[in-house]
């Protein structure tokens, strides 16, 4: 009787020595899929408080028609301004963008169709970006560093082969590096760098938003 007494003890003692390192490793892999569930509803519940995909797209065009409404109205046509080429180059830029987040819009497609007009209006808002901030390089360059005054945008599209027209705009002249108006402290070109940041942060929501959140109004 003591040596069976003996082997239960020694049993129930292995066993219940054993049940704790199970119930730690146990508990610590049900608390990290807790904070997986977690932090994935958490960035559901971010997304499904997003405005549908076609809003998002709308709102983006409007974006782009207001910033091409004020430089015409405002900045040609009550102040005066001419376009310098890169400043006409960043209009065609967001011309182009009001275009497909219009498209985008009216076409309402799924969530694959979403993150190819997404990816377009990406490209043509980092090709903006880079126009911005060659523009503002160009400001901020010593006097004697400016560039000559050349001939027109229209004059070299007439003139040159479109690489040529586009490799001479990027260069910049004498009148890329003029500031004609500031608002706030910030010049037309870091204004329009600005926007397309914005923009930037729109067409990005619409990309990496998830295929579960919401398509349609």
């Amino acid at each position: 009787m003591g040596t069976i007494r003996i082997s239960i003890n020694l049993f129930f003692g292995l066993t219940l020595g054993s049940i704790p390192n199970l119930g730690s490793e146990g508990s610590s892999k049900v608390g990290e899929e807790h904070v997986v569930m977690n932090s994935g509803s958490l960035n559901g519940s971010v997304f499904r408080k997003l405005p549908p995909s076609r809003w998002v797209n709308g709102f983006g065009f409007l974006i782009c028609a207001a910033a091409i409404l004020f430089s015409v109205f405002y900045l040609e046509r009550t102040l005066y301004l001419d376009p310098c080429p890169l400043c006409i180059i960043d209009r065609i830029l967001i011309i182009g963008m009001g275009i497909i987040f219009l498209i985008a819009m009216l076409h309402n497609p799924a969530r694959l169709g979403q993150r190819l007009y997404g990816l377009v209006n990406l490209v043509i808002v980092t090709g903006g970006m880079a126009v911005a901030g060659r523009h503002i390089w160009l400001q901020h360059l010593p006097a004697d560093k400016v560039p000559e005054c050349g001939a027109g945008l229209s004059y070299m599209l007439e003139n040159f082969p479109l690489h040529e027209t586009l490799k001479m705009v990027l260069q910049g002249s004498g009148e890329c590096a003029e500031i004609q108006w500031k608002f706030l402290g910030l010049s037309i070109p870091e204004q329009t760098l600005l926007l397309f940041l914005f923009l930037a942060a729109v067409v990005l929501v619409q990309i990496i938003r998830p295929s579960n959140s919401k398509k349609a109004a």
